[in-house]
């Protein structure tokens, strides 16, 4: 017997998936399209739409389109709610959660898709018939991204904590070491940044421990925690917590080294995506002769505006301050030098 493409959802799970699905939206639903989101082979949903019918004794209209199968529940027209979203309300909604996909993880997924099943209830003239909630419309290129699944028990553990302004106690793996830490924190913001969620806030005392305050606010990715859960110890919005002034005045996320003002020259396919783009909102952006876009912006990190500008190899030359100079130089130095022992070691 093959192995269940989502193995921890029970068969009755995904009968109660399915039919939430068909009866909140009123839309046509594509086979290939349930057997994606429910997780299972378009075999499984053939049966799970037989019983469907048995169980809950529904009229599913079926349609065949270009060779695909459609399903759909059809409803009576519903008296007009207090309040209606127009269609571009609902297609922001529906970017949101296409846009978003990757980061909500499997079962977070899952919810925003039954909430806006049940939201568009409120669409003006009733659900749309033109596929499943938008989901032809919009999408997400997702390479590189993390599956937070297994995570978002953490994720909603930090939600309820920041709800309640309640201390968190996690452990935690920092990158390129083996034993995770354990301490308490405040958490104050959740974030996304490059596919990648962060937890933002402050170190909080532990039980019998002399609290030493390190000068900064931290942040934690949300895939390196080990653990993370509720105490009984509460704590005030600090008064001083920016989290724009904190995170969004200059380049990088990293904090605690020293800002610099960056100044570098980018040319083709670099100087257009760059110049579409903010870097830091005191940025300055000037066309020089040749094509040459100058750009100025403060920065926070140092590491992340050389791995930043090594991205775009030869279309980028930082000008000033001579410290990135230098620290490119660097890179530039060690890679050539590991590529180059790699070359002797070939014969």
């Amino acid at each position: 017997m093959p192995r269940k493409l989502s193995p921890d959802t029970t068969y009755g799970q995904k009968i109660v998936a399915l039919f939430a699905r068909l009866l909140f939206s009123g839309e046509w639903h594509g086979l290939a399209d349930l057997a994606r989101e429910l997780e299972c082979s378009k075999q499984t949903v053939l049966r799970l739409v037989d019983d469907v019918t048995l169980s809950y004794r529904v009229k599913i209209d079926s349609d065949l389109r270009g060779g695909r199968r459609y399903w759909r529940i059809r409803r009576s027209v519903p008296a007009e709610p207090a309040a209606m979203l127009t269609p571009q309300e609902m297609d922001a909604l529906l970017m949101c959660r296409a846009f978003t996909r990757h980061l909500l993880g499997r079962q977070g997924y899952g919810e925003a898709e039954r909430a806006l099943a049940k939201t568009s209830q409120l669409l003006a003239g009733g659900g749309g018939e033109d596929g499943e909630l938008g989901a032809a419309r919009f999408g997400v290129f997702r390479p590189g991204s993390i599956d937070y699944t297994p995570f978002l028990g953490f994720l909603q553990t930090v939600t309820e904590a920041m709800r309640a302004c309640r201390v968190c106690e996690a452990e935690y793996r920092k990158p390129g070491e083996r034993r995770s830490k354990r301490f308490r924190f405040k958490p104050l913001k959740v974030f996304s940044w490059r596919e990648t969620i962060y937890v933002h806030g402050r170190y909080a005392a532990m039980p019998g421990q002399k609290f030493k305050d390190p000068g900064h606010d931290p942040l934690w990715a949300l895939q390196r925690f080990r653990s993370v859960r509720l105490t009984d110890v509460t704590f005030k919005q600090p008064a001083d917590y920016d989290f724009e002034r904190a995170l969004n005045r200059e380049f990088g996320l990293l904090r605690g080294g020293e800002r610099v003002r960056v100044v570098a020259d980018f040319t083709g396919w670099a100087a257009d995506y760059v110049a579409e783009r903010e870097w830091s909102p005191a940025q300055t952006l000037a066309w020089r002769p040749g094509g040459v876009l100058r750009l100025s912006y403060d920065a926070a990190s140092v590491p992340e505006v050389v791995s930043w500008v090594l991205s775009f190899g030869s279309l980028c030359r930082v000008v000033e301050p001579q410290a990135v100079v230098d620290a490119v130089l660097e890179r530039l130095r060690e890679v050539s030098g590991m590529y180059s022992q790699a070359r002797r070691e070939k014969g």
